[in-house]
């Protein structure tokens, strides 16, 4: 994503997930969430793109026929979808709200990933974004084995009244 131009990253995260609400509502399902797909003008209007991997319904007579989304880019799959073959999973909004969350948070927190950050375990940390999303290793959450990276901000500091 970029092009956000002298509009704020709040405004730009809504625009985002209003496009993605839109998608929605017309029957389609994103599935390849990822920053390159979203496109960005100086005013934060939104334009998303390589539709090509959605998922979508053909409606004929007498059937409708499901044309999968296969594609998935590293750190934005849902963890229920690791290990599915992603050639005949029906893929749901939810899973996209997944990916849409991990898209809105690397906007507001200087591009990094909510499930990568400074690693707490004894062992060696795991050897990629979807590891970490696999493990659960979300950095926020109490007893994690991340943390957020010490040159983060603070969630906190993402309130509605700092967001304006």
């Amino acid at each position: 994503m970029s092009g956000t131009g002298q509009h704020g990253y709040a405004l730009t995260a809504a625009n985002v997930a209003t496009a993605f609400g839109s998608i929605h509502r017309k029957g389609y399902v994103i599935g390849d969430v990822k920053p390159q797909n979203i496109l960005l003008d100086t005013e934060a209007r939104v334009t998303v793109v390589d539709n090509d991997s959605f998922q979508v319904v053909e409606k004929a007579s007498p059937w409708d026929t499901l044309h999968f989304c296969n594609m998935y880019s590293p750190g934005y799959l849902p963890p229920k979808l690791f290990g599915r073959d992603l050639r005949s999973v029906t893929r749901t909004t939810s899973h996209d709200a997944f990916g849409l969350g991990v898209l809105i948070y690397r906007l507001l927190m200087c591009n990094a990933h909510p499930f990568v950050g400074v690693w707490r375990g004894s062992d060696d940390a795991p050897d990629s974004d979807d590891r970490c999303v696999e493990l659960g290793c979300y950095v926020h959450k109490a007893g994690a084995l991340m943390r957020p990276h010490p040159s983060l901000p603070a969630v906190r500091a993402l309130s509605p009244e700092r967001a304006r």
